[in-house]
């Protein structure tokens, strides 16, 4: 909390950081554990780039089990996003 008190501008912005940083944290985890390889294979098998030619593009890496680097991408993802400035004060008309 320290450090995001540092580079935040408030503390609301910092406690909600840090609560996405734990949720995301312990989420990965859960997925690490829970997923069976047959699930990824399913999904290769049966995903009709017809009709999802987005996901199709991108499968081998939405299905890929190097958790940690998809934890390193996350937390950073995470981290920039963090507001880092005090929010300008709006105009009164």
């Amino acid at each position: 909390m320290t450090v995001l008190f540092e580079g935040c501008p408030t503390r609301k912005p910092a406690a909600w950081t840090s609560w996405s940083l734990f949720y995301f944290t312990l989420g990965l985890v859960q997925e690490e554990q829970a997923t069976p390889a047959e699930f990824h294979d399913r999904l290769r098998e049966t995903l009709d780039e017809q009709h999802f030619p987005g996901l199709h593009s991108v499968l081998e890496d939405y299905v890929s089990i190097d958790y940690g680097e998809r934890f390193d991408c996350g937390i950073e993802q995470i981290l920039q996003s963090a507001p880092t400035t005090k929010p300008r004060a709006q105009a009164v008309n």
